[in-house]
């Protein structure tokens, strides 16, 4: 049985696109709201600020140009480096978008969104049945 998996990631513009979605809302509605100008302005700001955090955030994802599973051993590549990952299960799971839950050797969990157009149909294919069929049988470091 072949247990090598390997997905060419790219920048997702639904992703984008809900942040912009998402942002735009609070945004207006916090202008069509009647509140004191100066709250409405500290509360816009504070958006503004994690519409930044969440720019940033999505950048760092976009970092990761690879996804691999190669005998039961995820990895992920950087910036043309590859490296094992310590951990990889599944946080969210759905027909549009997968959710990994991911740690690289010496760095924080993170969280990988992964829509539909991160990666090309079949490849979203493939990494679906992959995690539909093994789940969490395969662990960052081997076989469970």
């Amino acid at each position: 049985m072949n247990t090598s998996l390997e997905i060419k990631l790219q920048p997702s513009r639904c992703y984008l696109g809900l942040l912009g979605l998402v942002y735009g809302t609070c945004a207006g509605l916090l202008l069509l709201l009647s509140l004191p100008a100066a709250l409405r302005w500290g509360l816009l700001a504070a958006l503004g600020c994690g519409l930044v955090m969440a720019l940033r955030g999505m950048r760092s994802v976009e970092r990761v140009e690879r996804l691999g599973c190669y005998g039961g051993r995820w990895s992920v590549e950087r910036s043309g480096r590859a490296g094992p990952l310590s951990h990889c299960d599944i946080a969210y799971f759905s027909n549009w978008l997968i959710v990994l839950r991911i740690s690289e050797t010496g760095r924080r969990t993170t969280r990988l969104p992964l829509f539909r157009d991160s990666c090309s149909r079949d490849d979203f294919r493939r990494l679906a049945l992959w995690l539909h069929t093994f789940g969490s049988g395969f662990s960052a470091v081997g076989h469970k």
